[in-house]
């Protein structure tokens, strides 16, 4: 009975760290004076109480358990795996870090392998949901992960400007190209000097991927069939799709007309969630990376133009992809700036100098506003 009482109190704790995130992150972008800045930090003082006194009632308990050997062998993984993720997250509170992402040969086989099994749970649903010639039925509705084909102007756009750098990209009468072709154009350009703004141009000019019931297939994967099947316990399109699997293979049951207007509806939704899940993960890098510059203003740093619009700069870090602006207004001080757009650089007009996408650059931290996000850069002659 106390094990229980330990785990629940464990479990309540955790619910509650996460649960303070939210008052922590809208304290943040609230000033401190306002009422609503002071009433979201009382709210985390509080949680933060309620979770303290949580932790001293679990230790009571342990302290009871410790005189039975068998409760504490049932104890000990959860406990080993509370305290090294306890002292992981102090550590990391403390001692946090803004770098890169190294992605290993272990990181691109389990890739593979999720890879594949998305594509065969795809596979053998959808072929089961057309007839002998064919053609779609409504028999077996299904959740797909699809990506249309780019837009023909954007490609053929980036083919007339990658000419310049000695670059081909064959595009068909309507401006289209196949994925075998990008992939070639892609593979070219390693090492080149402009890799990164031909990757960068080749990137923007690809559609979004989104769930739907109607398969068109996965262009940028170039699977016929593509679905998320392998993490249903962080993406509920990968449920209804071990749902649906459940359903068709072990009941051998379809879906009414009205269930399968819910589960379009559902994809729509997830869609929407997802791509809001997206904007929320980079504005808390943002945060992260505003936080860890604002301890390194007046440094200088290496970067390269990540952005090029009429008010400046957009530049990126070289070692930490830590992204700020510099402004057009301090790019050249004496002479006039013009925007190019179709060129993607700034040219100023007396001089001539020109700031394209792509450029290496010297920057040095000139204002942060970590609350805002903001990072103003200044180059360095």
């Amino acid at each position: 009975r106390l094990l229980g009482v330990f785990k629940l109190l464990l479990f309540l704790c955790f619910l509650l760290r996460y649960i303070k995130v939210v008052p922590e992150n809208l304290a943040m972008t609230l000033p401190a004076e306002s009422f609503g800045g002071i009433l979201t930090r009382l709210g985390v003082s509080l949680l933060s109480t309620v979770g303290s006194f949580g932790f001293l009632f679990g230790a009571v308990s342990l302290w009871y358990l410790i005189r039975d050997k068998e409760s504490v062998k049932l104890l000990l993984p959860e406990l080993v795996s509370f305290m090294i993720s306890l002292v992981y997250n102090i550590f990391k509170f403390f001692n946090y870090a803004v770098g890169k992402y190294e992605i290993t040969d272990a990181n691109r086989l389990i890739e593979e392998f999720m890879l594949l099994a998305n594509r065969i749970v795809a596979t053998e649903i959808g072929k089961k949901g057309k007839t002998e010639n064919g053609e779609k039925n409504d028999k077996y509705p299904f959740v797909y992960r699809v990506h249309a084909n780019p837009d023909p102007e954007k490609l053929s756009k980036l083919a007339t400007f990658i000419k310049r750098f000695g670059f081909n990209l064959k595009t068909s009468s309507n401006g289209g190209a196949t994925h075998k072709q990008i992939n070639a154009l892609l593979d070219n350009c390693q090492g080149h000097p402009s890799q990164t703004l031909v990757e960068t141009l080749t990137i923007r000019a690809m559609a979004k991927a989104v769930y739907s019931t109607d398969n068109i297939g996965h262009y940028g994967l170039a699977f016929p069939y593509y679905t998320h099947f392998t993490s249903p316990i962080r993406r509920y399109p990968d449920m209804m799709v071990h749902r649906l699997v459940a359903k068709y293979l072990l009941q051998s049951k379809t879906l009414c007309r009205s269930e399968q207007e819910e589960l379009e509806q559902a994809c729509v939704h997830s869609t929407d969630c997802e791509m809001g899940a997206q904007a929320a993960e980079r504005d808390s890098i943002k945060q992260m990376h505003a936080r860890w510059i604002s301890r390194h203003l007046g440094e200088e740093f290496d970067a390269i133009v990540s952005g090029v619009t009429e008010f400046g700069l957009f530049v990126q870090l070289k070692d930490t992809m830590t992204e700020g602006l510099v402004p057009i207004r301090t790019i050249e001080p004496h002479d006039y700036m013009q925007f190019d757009e179709d060129n993607y650089c700034l040219v100023a007009a007396r001089s001539g100098k020109k700031y394209t996408l792509s450029d290496a650059v010297r920057v040095r931290v000139t204002k942060v506003d970590v609350e805002r996000k903001l990072i103003d850069f200044a180059l360095v002659e």
